[in-house]
């Protein structure tokens, strides 16, 4: 993990630097390349250096410090970007970034819970990942990151100009103020931890989903108050459930606990692609109560799948 965070600081940086567009994305390609590994490794960290009754509450603490990493990565680049240009709103972002890898690097103790195994071979690492996709709880919980993600960046990116259309034509600078929503996933996430370590990771999975239909409701309504309120009630459901989901993923993998992970983190942003271009398409043809309407059909399928696959087995043990 020290070495993908370094290695994603300098490419970082050296993406802000370069003179030519296909150094820039070069640089950000590398640079992603390198920060995948921080991700498909922190659960599993965690799944190893807790107690397995704390995994819950440790996957959900995780989660909600990337809610602040997403919001700070949105409202210190805009303006200084604004005020000056992108290399220095990048820039500031990196040295952020920098500061926060210095402190993880200091702070985090040496793993105890980690084993060593022999070098793998690529055959042994295909059977890992094949196990996985074979598994019935683990697909399902690789739908739950890729509709509900989807169905989180559909709302994140079209809602804005859903709000600057009339009747309410907000400006672009008020509407980019629609991320401090995500903090609302900060105090969420870490509470769906303890709530799945109380009543289960089933029935928080299904909670914390069903208060994301409540407040994509919401978002219908005329009244600005109201879809800020169920903006924020999203936002407070899709990381509750994030965070329980992503715990589930290296809690029920008894081998491979960083192919299932990363196969976790892989679905994550494919929703977030696919289903976050696609939910553009809905918005354009029939605005946004038909976009509404569509992410609607991906909680519901969400939950399905949960309701079918994930209910309290042998396998998937509360």
């Amino acid at each position: 993990m020290r070495w993908s965070l370094v290695a994603a600081v300098v490419c970082g940086l050296a993406a802000a630097l370069m003179p030519t567009f296909e150094l820039i994305v070069a640089f950000r390609t590398v640079e992603g390349l390198a920060l995948a590994g921080l991700p498909a490794i922190a659960v599993t960290y965690l799944q190893e250096e807790v107690r397995r009754e704390h995994s819950a509450l440790a996957a959900g603490t995780y989660v909600s410090g990337t809610t602040i990493g997403g919001l700070l990565g949105r409202i210190v680049a805009a303006p200084i970007a604004h005020e000056w240009d992108w290399r220095a709103g990048v820039a500031t972002v990196v040295i952020i970034a920098a500061a926060s890898t210095a402190v993880f690097i200091v702070l985090t103790p040496t793993p105890q819970g980690f084993r060593r195994h022999a070098r793998g071979t690529g055959a042994s690492l295909f059977r890992l990942v094949t196990r996985h996709l074979r598994s019935r709880v683990m697909l399902a919980l690789f739908a739950q990151a890729f509709l509900l993600m989807g169905g989180f960046v559909t709302v994140y990116n079209y809602l804005a100009f859903h709000l600057r259309d009339e009747p309410f034509s907000l400006s672009p600078t008020i509407t980019s103020l629609l991320f401090f929503a995500y903090l609302a996933g900060t105090w969420s996430s870490r509470k769906a931890g303890s709530l799945a370590d109380r009543v289960g990771r089933f029935p928080a999975l299904l909670i914390a989903t069903a208060v994301m239909g409540g407040g994509l409701a919401l978002t219908l309504a005329p009244h600005i108050a109201w879809i800020l309120i169920g903006l924020v009630l999203f936002t407070l459901g899709f990381f509750a459930a994030h965070a329980v989901a992503t715990g589930w993923t290296s809690y029920a993998a008894s081998t491979g606990r960083s192919q299932a992970t990363s196969l976790y983190n892989f679905f994550y942003y494919l929703g977030s692609s696919v289903v976050g271009w696609a939910g553009g398409l809905v918005f354009l043809a029939i605005g946004w109560p038909g976009t509404v309407l569509g992410v609607g059909a991906l909680l519901v399928g969400a939950m399905a799948i949960a309701a079918l696959a994930l209910r309290p087995t042998r396998e998937s043990q509360q």
